[in-house]
Formats: C-alpha cells, structure tokens, sequence
C-alpha cells in the first residue's frame, strides 16, 4: 500500500512538472526553434498567402508533428499528391497567418530569384537571415521555448550530454551557443565536421538545472509519440 502511495505521488509529480513546464512554453520562440534555417528561412513567394507559411515536416517524423501540434494547438495539413511533386503527399505542411507574421519578423528577406512551385508556377523567392540580437533580447522564458524547439527537431542526449546539430546554418549555430551561455550552461564542444556536405555544425553541452527539465521534457514527449505509432 505505502509503495502504491509513494508510485502516485511520483506520477503526480511528473504530470504537475510537465504542466508547469507545458504552460510557460512560448509558442512564437517554441516554434521559431524548430525551423531548419537551411542557409536561412526560404520562401517561393507565388501569391501573399505564402507568407502564411511557417514548415514542412516529413511523415516519418510524425512524433515531431504531434509534440509541436500539442504545444502550438496548431494542426498539420497532409499534402495532396501532386503529378509534378511525387512525394508531396509525405510531407506535412503547418501554417498560420498570424504564428508566421510574428515568427518572420525574426528574420531580414532579401529578394533573390525566380523560382517555381510544385505546379511549375513562377514566382519569387526570398531569403531570410536571422536576427539574432532579437531572441538575445527575448525574455529568459522565451529563450528556454526557443531551445526547447530546437531540441525537439536538431537535439539529442548522449549519456550527460547534450548535442545540436544544424546544417548549413551558421547563424543558427552562432547565436544557440551565445544563448546557452547566457543562461548559464556549459558548452563542452562545439565545431563542424572537415569535407561535410552538408555542413554539420554542432554544440555538446551540459544544460543548467532549470534547461535540463525542459529539455527532458522534449525527449520524455518526443518518446511518448513515437510510442503512439
């Protein structure tokens, strides 16, 4: 009966610090976390709803989907197989027009190329570089949603350690370890791989005590959903 007890309370508790850590989550930050910033945040701009565009995900990350829909009470769309885009109907697309205003003024665009759609319909694209300062700036709660994010779709935890790794984003790589030391963890390695394509930056570092539950949090959430499968 005492073990029973002692069982409960420990369930209790588990449910009250994911509630805690659940409900202090930024869903602006959590979500500008996850984007990949593959050389920058990309647009193939045909019509001003573009814009309203915030990721794709692939269907074999489906844990990923369902851990950024329970935090963002947003809901992916499955794509439509497409004649011109075989795999089209694989990738799971979020949008939001209000989410994706605020998430892209994190970002400078520059007007680059013609580009075309999966219908081979010509528009323009555009780039974004981010800006950095901005998230330095941002309250230590909205920093914490932010790595949160990244951690969820970049993250992994080799024994103590915990890793990010971001291709071709140089930005990116520079600005998470300037974040992590600001809140006061430690980077214990950080680099690129020599002749990588893509390149692969990565941080291995040792999370303070409040990150670490956060980031638990991800990896006990992300096990969950995969377990749903």
């Amino acid at each position: 009966m005492k073990n029973r007890i002692l069982l409960l309370f420990f369930l209790f508790s588990v449910s009250l610090v994911h509630g805690q850590i659940q409900n202090n989550l930024d869903k602006t930050y959590y979500l500008l976390g996850t984007l990949d910033d593959y050389m920058g945040r990309g647009f193939c701009i045909i019509d001003p709803n573009d814009w309203d565009h915030i990721m794709s995900l692939h269907q074999r990350d489906s844990a990923k989907i369902k851990r950024i829909e329970e935090v963002t009470m947003l809901k992916f769309i499955k794509g439509e197989m497409l004649e011109n885009h075989l795999n089209n109907h694989e990738f799971y697309q979020l949008s939001s027009s209000n989410l994706a205003k605020k998430i892209n003024s994190f970002y400078v665009f520059k007007k680059q190329n013609e580009c075309q759609d999966a219908n081979r319909v010509t528009g323009i694209s555009y780039l974004g570089k981010l800006k950095c300062n901005k998230i330095l700036k941002a309250n230590k709660e909205q920093q914490y949603s932010f790595l949160a994010g990244l951690f969820l779709t970049h993250g992994e935890k080799i024994d103590d350690v915990y890793k990010i790794v971001l291709y071709n984003s140089p930005c990116r790589y520079e600005c998470t370890i300037k974040m992590l030391k600001a809140l006061n963890s430690e980077i214990v390695l950080t680099g690129r791989p020599t002749r990588a394509i893509p390149i692969g930056y990565f941080i291995k570092f040792l999370p303070s005590k409040e990150l670490k539950l956060i980031l638990d949090n991800e990896i006990e959430r992300k096990i969950y959903f995969d377990n749903e499968n």
